[in-house]
């Protein structure tokens, strides 16, 4: 081994032969390297514990039980976790080359250490005495467990290691330490969807994030790999933030993308999450994250009781709840209408239920209207400080209730009924009010028929602020009255009139009527699910009985739904979407119709 002094001169005579030369090590230990780890090998009968450092293995030996504990523990690998992985054999650990790699000892007095200034860093390494082949040190905590004394570390010129080959020195035998994260630690997610993500061509994702943090606390760098047609998705990769957004093509029908997005746990093991795009197939519709079938086979259900009843009042508040009126009392039926039961006393001409609990209900020719908060056990009557009898009801949530009256009188109250107050309608008296239709608590659709006068078209009107101010939105033609308008959004609704639907995308500022649709003679109800699926009860020319049509594109086109024709069922009430697998209609004679997705 070269004494101190010969180095120097070495040093020396390097630097003379070639005065130009800048010289630096250009390779360095990597703190957290995911190949270090510490395992146990069986030789024969006798335990080794060796450190794995760049697919080599590098022995820990220590007479002294605690002292080779310590040493274990400085590579980073925690000691107590020696135990919790099986040895594995000498044969299986024959890659590593154990034999031929210096033993890391507690105690080196047969090595030496050697510091190096490499861009006004100190770098630590050591060789075997007498021997050329250096290791590079990751981490302090090492270098002390094996006994080494950095101020004893013999000063190196870089220019021995880089300009002669004196001392070899590579990254094949540096010494990496995992600075006190458990084997096998992965790192944890701040965000990260994993699983599946159903979306629905033309529209936006959610905003996708992931974030992870190492072991030692600081963020982990992500990285993403993609398969399938997912160049539509816009990704940005922050330093602590991989975000993922996009709109969803057209054509993505059919298709899939599958991302994973893989955290540097700068441990042992790295950790990824997997997320599969796709859309629904074909006859489904995606609710919610889930695809769902689209109710297309109608099936009628009727009350057992006679069908000469006049029942004018109906509602299900949903799927399988709903109330009827029977001349001097009330129904209620719990499985969509198949079978009903006497729930009280009371005649109503019209009902409204916002939940299964609370509903409204008028028809008692007193100025009356009545609610109940506990699915019709008892009823508490409102009064109203308008001496009107009042016709239609409608409540679209459980405070928000409008009601009308003759001579087209309208109230509302925001209070269940604490106060009133008047909505005066731009009209004339020639005209009455069809329906009403809420998109939410400020934005309404009404409707209004006139008498068979050729001056006053029949029209559309449109609330922005809760029927304090109106605007018309559509005038028809005497001879097309409006029978039901449906609303999902500002801007998407629909009305049935006579002999056609008409669809809005824009709020009423432009109305379109279908560029396909069987003939009919007239639309009595039309209900969504969304802007894209929706029904409509109509009757065809000279046809007895009610015929369903169906839309999946918002109404430019519909037709025949299979076994489209409804027999049974007489002046239609309602038609309700509950979902894309269920839509429940009632006509005025007690009759419940079903369109499910059986």
């Amino acid at each position: 081994m070269l004494k101190i002094s010969q180095l120097i001169l070495l040093s020396a005579l390097a630097f003379s032969c070639n005065s130009e030369s800048t010289s630096e090590l250009k390779r360095s230990a990597i703190p957290n390297d995911p190949n270090v780890r510490v395992v146990r090998v069986m030789d024969g009968s006798l335990i080794k514990f060796v450190m794995v450092s760049g697919n080599k293995g590098f022995e820990l030996s220590c007479s002294d039980p605690l002292g080779l504990l310590r040493l274990v523990d400085a590579t980073g690998f925690p000691s107590i976790l020696l135990n919790a992985y099986p040895p594995i054999t000498m044969d299986a650990a024959a890659d590593l080359k154990i034999d031929q790699q210096p033993k890391l000892t507690c105690k080196s007095d047969d090595k030496l250490l050697y510091k190096v200034d490499l861009d006004g860093k100190t770098k630590y390494f050591f060789g075997a005495k007498g021997s050329t082949k250096l290791y590079m040190f990751g981490c302090q905590g090492l270098v002390d467990a094996m006994g080494f004394d950095l101020m004893k570390a013999h000063p190196l010129d870089p220019m021995l290691i880089d300009e002669n080959p004196i001392f070899n020195v590579s990254d094949e035998q540096d010494l990496n330490c995992l600075q006190g994260v458990a084997i096998g630690s992965k790192a944890s997610w701040d965000a990260g969807k994993e699983g599946s993500m159903v979306v629905t061509p033309g529209k936006e994702i959610p905003v996708l994030t992931y974030a992870a943090k190492n072991p030692n606390g600081l963020s982990a760098s992500l990285s993403l790999t993609k398969e399938g047609q997912c160049d539509w998705l816009n990704i940005v990769n922050l330093p602590s933030a991989l975000v993922i957004n996009g709109t969803v093509p057209t054509e993505f029908i059919g298709q899939t993308c599958k991302l994973t997005v893989t955290a540097d746990a700068g441990t042992i093991a790295e950790d990824s999450k997997s997320l599969l795009i796709e859309t629904c197939k074909p006859n489904t519709i995606n609710v919610g994250g889930v695809c769902q079938p689209i109710a297309s086979v109608p099936k009628v259900f009727k009350w057992a009781g006679s069908e000469t009843v006049y029942t004018p009042g109906v509602d299900f508040a949903t799927g399988q709840v709903g109330f009827r009126a029977a001349m001097s009392h009330v129904l209620k039926t719990n499985d969509g209408g198949q079978t009903w039961t006497y729930a009280f006393e009371g005649r109503a001409e019209t009902m409204s239920f916002s939940s299964p609990t609370v509903g409204w209900y008028s028809g008692e020719a007193n100025g009356l209207v009545y609610r109940t908060t506990d699915a019709g056990a008892t009823f508490e009557p409102i009064v109203i400080p308008h001496k009107v009898m009042w016709k239609q009801l409608f409540a679209p949530s459980e405070n928000n209730v409008w009601v009308t009256g003759y001579y087209n009188q309208m109230v509302r109250t925001q209070d269940n009924g604490a106060s009133w107050t008047e909505i005066r309608l731009p009209i004339f008296p020639n005209y009455a009010v069809r329906s009403l239709e809420f998109v939410s608590a400020s934005i309404v659709y009404l409707t209004l028929q006139t008498s068979s006068d050729a001056d006053h078209p029949n029209q559309v009107w449109r609330s922005l602020d809760a029927g304090e101010t109106w605007q018309q939105v559509l005038a028809l033609g005497y001879q097309e009255p409006p029978t039901d308008i449906h609303a999902r959004t500002a801007n998407h609704a629909w009305l049935a009139t006579q002999g056609t639907i008409y669809r809005t995308a824009d709020g009423g500022k432009s109305w379109e009527k279908p560029k396909f649709m069987p003939v009919i003679a007239q639309a009595e109800q039309v209900a969504f699910h969304d802007e894209r699926i929706g029904w409509a009860v109509v009757r065809l020319p000279e046809a007895s009985h009610k015929t369903l049509l169906l839309t999946r594109d918002g109404g430019i086109t519909w037709y025949l739904a299979p076994n489209a024709n409804i027999e049974g069922i007489s002046t239609f009430v309602n038609l309700k979407a509950f979902g894309p697998s269920l839509v429940v209609g009632y006509d005025d004679r007690g009759n419940t119709l079903r369109i499910t997705a059986e």
